[in-house]
This record gives structure tokens, sequence and C-alpha cells, in this order.
């Protein structure tokens, strides 16, 4: 038998506003809700808010608890997000110059993350 797992993501209140469960479709870029590791994809948290993440582990289909209790388990963990200082490097110089109707590659297989995200969770965006 499998165990379960369940994370709970709730932005934490602060004076003048109230507390967010972050669920349903308030949860994009965050992956596996239901797994024992939640990854978070870059900006999906407000930088310096205040979020409590809880895992709840249901482990009581392989293992038997002494004194009738259950075999579920809660841990809790609170977060302050921060901003990260990112920097663009591009290779060859920051201008180029395509003359109207011709092709351009852009690639950014070379680019890196200081904060070591997992590829999958990296997100690239061009803009002219």
């Amino acid at each position: 038998n499998a165990f379960t797992y369940q994370w709970t993501v709730t932005r934490l209140s602060r004076p003048g506003r109230v507390g967010t469960a972050l669920e349903g479709n308030n949860v994009h870029g965050m992956y596996g809700m239901d797994k024992i590791s939640l990854m978070i994809a870059s900006g999906t948290l407000e930088p310096m808010e205040t979020y409590a993440f809880e895992l709840t582990a249901n482990l009581s289909a392989a293992y038997s608890v002494p004194g009738g209790q259950s075999g579920v388990f809660v841990s809790n963990h609170t977060v302050t997000a921060r901003r990260s200082q990112l920097s663009v490097a591009i290779a060859g110089g920051a201008m180029r110059e395509i003359r109207a109707g011709e092709s351009v590659e852009l690639d950014a297989s070379g680019s890196t993350d200081p904060d070591n995200a997992p590829h999958a969770l990296r997100r690239w965006r061009w803009g002219c």
C-alpha cells in the first residue's frame, strides 16, 4: 500500500490583508501538491510575503502505530519569500541588428540560475 501526501500552502495575513490559502487555480507554478517533494516555480510566491507550508503524510497503510494512534503525521514550516538578484549575460554583446524580414534565433540554453532551480521549473520570456 502506498503512502499519501498533501501540501497546504497559505499566504499569512499581515496588517491590512487577510491570509489566503493557495489552492485550486491559486497554486499555478506549484508542482507535486500530492507528493513528498513540492516544487515551486520562480515567480509563484510574492517577494517579502510570508507563507505557511504544511505537509500531511498518511503512513497508516504501511505501518501499524501502537496505542491505536493514527499513522498521520503533520509537519509545519513558515517561509518568507525573497527576490533573487538574477542577472542576464548576452553572449556577443547586448545589441543585435537584423534587417526586416530576416530570421533570428534566441537560445537560452547557456543561461544559469543562481538559485539552482530544477530545469523543468525555469521559464524564459523574450521581448523586443
